[in-house]
């Protein structure tokens, strides 16, 4: 090594430390307030108005809405449970209920309070009500909009508000919700009031004090060679455990892989393959009459057909919209995922991958970024063939599908399958009751 990089290196490592440790006042600084009356615009909103608006479209559809990322968090049953709550609720007071269980980092509003996302919900619903949120951490939080009842909100500091055991965050969130909502069905009358929302940042708006070349010589001289052994060991760490992890990932042979699929089907081809993958299923389904998974396949069989009939009594499909056409997508899902269940003796197999759900099942989730209006930054199903690619490789990978105005990105086309991505655990309950099929 040269002099002049190791020289170079250790003026980094003695920059990295001052700003590290030499000087924690600066680094966790925070930015003077606008002052009051000056006119000066306001904070936007902290949560992209896509993600907002995803969850008003599932909410006006089911006033329980669970995000794809916590599917596991509540089973059929426990879902059937709150639902039943909630309905109660609205009954006796007159007004909406809404439930949203999502990941709801706290880092998304700028000062850390969980219950923005509720403002944002309601500004852009504009409907009048109780909104409950159920967090990634299990918390619930909970505000009331012009609702008739006297109603002591909970916050994620009360009982109700926080899971009993912070490792098991999902392990009484249905009793915790329950309760909620049984509580605002009791409440005594009250005239409506809606909650005021705190913009104010933190009050500590000191300026800090700087004292560089102090700071700086005592963390080149002192502390810069030991941050550098620190960065490098923990790099090697890093490495090791992403070396363990990762072959479950590139290693095995993957059933019913297809990581070859068209990226850009045509409608002839959809209609072709779903025919055939369907005839697959039937024929699986036969062979194995008492096998484990039975009652999973059969489902999407069903769900297959009635997309299949509806397609066949409505002609060709070649001309359709696009959302038509991911109906095409649709029964191939479902066929394999059928096949699958069967296979593994399950009624939770893996959901397909989200950037094209014809390459199979997904080998595992991770964070998606892509730009707008892709609803970048979204924990997602990937099979294994995209789980090692960039997000602009992965961009170019996703299935697009025709339509009267031209090709169309499946996701950005308005319906059940984009709001779904074909990837969630309950899809085929929730495409029966799409389908308005009574299971």
């Amino acid at each position: 090594m040269s002099r002049r990089s190791a020289g170079a290196r250790g003026l980094a490592a003695g920059l990295i430390a001052w700003l590290v440790l030499g000087s924690p006042e600066i680094a966790w600084a925070t930015p003077s307030p606008t002052p009051a009356g000056s006119g000066a615009p306001q904070s936007a909103t902290p949560h992209p108005y896509d993600r907002v608006d995803r969850v008003r479209a599932g909410l006006a559809k089911n006033h329980l809405f669970v995000d794809p990322d916590l599917d596991f968090a509540l089973d059929t049953a426990q879902r059937a449970r709150i639902s039943a709550a909630l309905r109660s609720a609205e009954r006796q007071i007159g007004a909406p209920v809404y439930v949203v269980v999502i990941p709801n980092a706290a880092g998304a509003d700028p000062h850390g309070r969980t219950e923005s996302f509720l403002f944002d919900l309601h500004d852009r619903m504009r409907q009048r009500g109780l909104y409950v949120l159920a967090d990634e951490m299990g918390y619930v939080v909970d505000l009331p909009f012009e609702v008739h009842r006297h109603i002591s909100s909970v916050s994620f500091f009360d009982d109700a508000g926080k899971p009993a055991d912070i490792h098991k965050p999902f392990a009484d969130l249905p009793d915790r919700l329950v309760n909620t909502l049984d509580a605002l069905r009791n409440a005594p009358s009250a005239e409506p009031t809606e909650p005021g929302r705190d913009t104010s940042p933190p009050s500590d708006t000191k300026p800090p004090k700087v004292h560089f070349w102090s700071n700086f010589f005592l963390g080149l001289l002192v502390a810069g060679p030991v941050a550098a052994l620190l960065l490098y060991w923990m790099g090697r760490l890093l490495e090791t455990v992403a070396g363990r992890f990762r072959p479950q990932f590139r290693t095995g042979p993957v059933p019913d892989a297809h990581p070859d699929a068209p990226t850009q089907p045509t409608a002839r081809w959809l209609h072709r393959t779903a025919t055939r993958e369907l005839e697959r299923l039937g024929a699986a389904i036969s062979a194995d009459p008492s096998g484990a998974g039975r009652a999973y396949a059969m489902s999407a069989y069903d769900a297959g057909a009635i997309l299949t009939g509806d397609l066949d009594s409505a002609g060709s499909t070649e001309d359709d919209d696009a959302e038509r056409i991911l109906d095409l997508v649709g029964v191939i899902v479902l066929a394999r995922l059928g096949r699958a269940a069967l296979a593994r003796g399950t009624d939770r197999p893996a959901p397909p991958c989200y950037v094209n759900p014809l390459h199979g099942p997904s080998d595992g989730r991770t964070r998606v970024n892509l730009p707008e209006p892709y609803r970048s930054g979204e924990k997602r199903p990937l099979c294994r063939r995209c789980w090692g690619r960039t997000s602009p490789e992965r961009r170019a990978d996703l299935l697009t599908v025709p339509g009267p105005h031209g090709p169309r990105v499946y996701i950005t086309v308005p319906g059940f399958w984009s709001e779904t991505g074909f990837g969630t655990y309950d899809l085929i309950p929730r495409l029966l009751e799409h389908l308005g099929v009574d299971d």
